[in-house]
């Protein structure tokens, strides 16, 4: 007789809990020994029971494993993993609010770890997708284009824009400028983003190669789904930087051959009453981003303060441009 325990999907609640005083340092706690997975790191978290909501889940399962009482959470990533015994849905929210101080109330040993010190730490590998979210920011701006009138005042704008709020991460798009023309201000975007510890992805519609020698300064890239049939070379360092832009689940499936580190997904759609009318379809996307452990952001007339519902929909950041750029 089959086991039926090992194709049942079990659905597993887990927190993000920053330090109140450093919220680069995040919590984590030690399987036991006899447990599944024994002295592995991981977010504390626990099963869903039946009948029980996701938040509720969250808030019982931390006050139990780490004596803290959440106040409001946001989900963060979610994903499916199949161990050879069993299969879990991880879904992780990021705790915003919380009172009480953590520690391992059940027995467990705990610590506070900063994000540089997580490689040295073994973690279950369905949390592993989720440690490499981590590294990513819940904003990305994405330039306006630029043409050649008005590259200079854009420029004073990006400058004085990022001493203000500072994106860690920015990609620049242009099909107006000439590779020569897009390579120039790329440059002095790179000087910009490098003064305050940003990177620069640049992204160039007849890049033929990852390895193109014209932009070899350059190591963060940027490729549409579409066109990576055409890309005569999909290698690049490991030390590279790769994201994908996708459309549909079509689309997501070329990207997650390229092991991209994240994927930008479009909410946009076609409205039925009016063909010429784009509007955002969270259905649609939702039912496409579930489909990867890939890190998505949501792109598509998206304001900052679409970030609480993007994650709703199985985002972790959100990707723009008018917004963004007006900050």
């Amino acid at each position: 007789m089959p086991n039926t325990e090992v194709n049942k999907t079990i659905h597993v609640v887990a927190g993000i809990i920053r330090h109140p005083r450093n919220p680069s340092k995040l919590f984590f706690t030690q399987r036991q020994k006899g447990q599944h997975l024994e002295d592995l790191w991981e977010f504390p978290g626990g099963k869903l029971e039946k009948g029980e909501s996701r938040f509720h889940a969250l808030q019982r399962e931390l006050e139990e494993e780490t004596g803290i009482r959440v106040l409001s959470a946001l989900p963060f990533h979610s994903l499916t993993h199949q161990y050879r015994d069993k299969n879990i849905f991880l879904d992780v929210w990021e705790v915003k609010d919380y009172s009480g101080r953590a520690h391992g109330r059940e027995g467990q040993l705990s610590k506070w770890l900063d994000l540089e010190e997580l490689s040295e730490y073994p973690f279950p590998e369905a949390d592993l997708p989720v440690l490499q979210a981590l590294m990513l920011p819940s904003e990305l701006l994405i330039t306006p284009e630029l043409t050649s009138l008005i590259v200079d005042s854009s420029l004073q704008h990006f400058q004085k824009m990022m001493q203000m709020h500072i994106y860690p991460l920015v990609l620049f798009r242009s099909h107006y400028l000439d590779n020569k023309r897009y390579l120039d201000v790329a440059t002095k975007l790179k000087e910009i983003c490098d003064s305050t510890n940003a990177e620069l992805i640049i992204t160039r519609a007849d890049l033929n190669s990852l390895q193109s020698k014209q932009f070899e300064s350059f190591d963060r890239r940027h490729i549409d789904a579409c066109s990576i049939k055409k890309l005569t070379n999909l290698s690049f360092d490991e030390s590279s930087f790769l994201s994908v832009g996708c459309r549909d689940s079509k689309e997501l499936e070329l990207a997650e051959e390229t092991n991209c580190n994240f994927i930008l997904l479009s909410t946009s759609c076609e409205s039925i009453e009016d063909p010429q009318k784009i509007t955002r379809d969270w259905h649609r996307f939702k039912n496409v981003a579930l489909q990867t452990r890939i890190p998505v952001f949501a792109e598509g007339n998206i304001d900052r303060k679409d970030l609480s519902v993007a994650r709703y929909q199985g985002a972790i950041g959100v990707a723009g441009s008018t917004d963004f750029w007006s900050q």
